[in-house]
């Protein structure tokens, strides 16, 4: 029979958020709100299975308050007669008094939490189901938790949790690796992946492979977070990203050498403001006068804006026209040359207009422009 269930993960509840101040708080809550909306939307979906590919908390350090909650979450899916399946992830790992073995989770009967560092099998028959999953249980332990792996089930679906990432090997320093081959290899009809923050797929062969991204954006980065998927496995496995977050992230490149024209940019950044955007405000080019600096742009977009960060990779303009600095018959040296011999038969405007090109044409031969 056909299978409905919810793929979510990286929910990192209990970031702490401390660089951002006021809003750590309100990010704080945001993630709560958003894996709780993913709670409703299994319910509203009619899913019979609801999955988490593993850091549900950012550690293992989080209040006791926060986890009553989460833990009451889960028990409304598991009360509506939905199976929740859990993996502990990389913030979250299983081991000796860790988050899943004490309370609350370790009273609430129903919920399947993977404990042990090799992919083992959970049976769900009147799903016609088996979960298999792979607990993280120790820091950069440098498996790969596919590696070997077959289904000895004999039920219909076949689904896998892991946390790790797909073709990144260890020998970089990834803790958990999964191989392109193994999802090929694995005979599973679906594997739900969690340690990437975005939505992102990685089908291979014939198996359907997707990482869910987190349900609210965590890390103040571009990407496709904000979602759960809605998976559907029917004839064929249909996978829908379903948005519950509430932050989204817009990026802005300025590049350009005059101040009028980042002055019209922040006028409209400022005008299009919006409280629940996370702004990347990137300015390249060459660096003219009078623009204002990095702080003074956050101060002025802060208000409009969920947050904002400006990058600014600009280049100073040149300040020196004295031949004499640059080598010999060098193209710096001939330019300077060439220019400040039209300044001396100019006056007024014509003067001021040939030394902005001297800065900005050092500027272009300097950095390369």
């Amino acid at each position: 029979m056909p299978l409905r269930m919810v793929h979510t993960g990286d929910v990192h509840l209990g970031a702490k958020f401390l660089s951002l101040g006021e809003r750590g708080v309100e990010l704080r809550k945001r993630l709560l709100e958003a894996f709780e909306r993913s709670v409703d939307l299994a319910l509203e979906r009619g899913a019979q299975l609801f999955v988490i590919a593993g850091d549900l908390f950012d550690s293992p350090s989080v209040s006791i308050t926060l986890k009553r909650r989460v833990a009451s979450s889960i028990k409304r899916l598991i009360d509506a007669g939905v199976e929740v399946c859990l993996v502990p992830g990389t913030h979250d790992r299983i081991g000796e008094r860790t988050i899943y073995d004490r309370p609350p989770f370790q009273d609430i009967e129903g919920l399947n939490v993977f404990t042990a560092d090799e992919m083992v099998g959970i049976d769900f028959p009147h799903l016609d189901l088996t979960v298999y999953g792979h607990a993280n249980t120790e820091d950069f332990a440098c498996t790969q938790p596919l590696e070997g792996f077959s289904p000895v089930s004999g039920l219909r679906w076949r689904v896998g949790v892991v946390h790790a990432s797909v073709g990144v090997p260890v020998e970089t320093g990834v803790e958990y690796e999964v191989k392109d081959r193994e999802i090929e290899e694995s005979g599973l009809d679906y594997l739900a992946l969690g340690h990437w923050h975005s939505v992102a797929e990685k089908s291979r062969g014939d198996t359907v492979a997707y990482y869910c991204g987190s349900p609210e954006g965590d890390r103040l980065a571009e990407g496709e977070p904000g979602k759960v998927l809605l998976v559907e496995l029917d004839d064929e496995v249909k996978v829908t990203p379903i948005p519950v977050g509430k932050t989204v992230f817009r990026e802005v490149l300025w590049r350009g050498e005059a101040a009028d024209i980042l002055e019209q940019a922040l006028l409209d950044l400022e005008r299009e403001g919006d409280p629940d955007a996370v702004l990347r405000l990137v300015l390249e080019g060459i660096r003219p006068k009078g623009i204002p600096d990095s702080e003074e742009i956050r101060e002025r977009l802060g208000p409009v804006y969920f947050w904002v960060d400006v990058v600014d990779r600009t280049k100073n303009v040149a300040t020196s026209w004295d031949p004499g600095e640059y080598p010999h018959d060098s193209a710096e040296q001939m330019f300077v040359k060439a220019l400040l011999g039209l300044r001396e038969s100019a006056g007024g405007a014509d003067s001021e207009m040939i030394e902005a090109a001297l800065s900005l044409g050092l500027s272009y031969l300097e950095w390369g422009e």
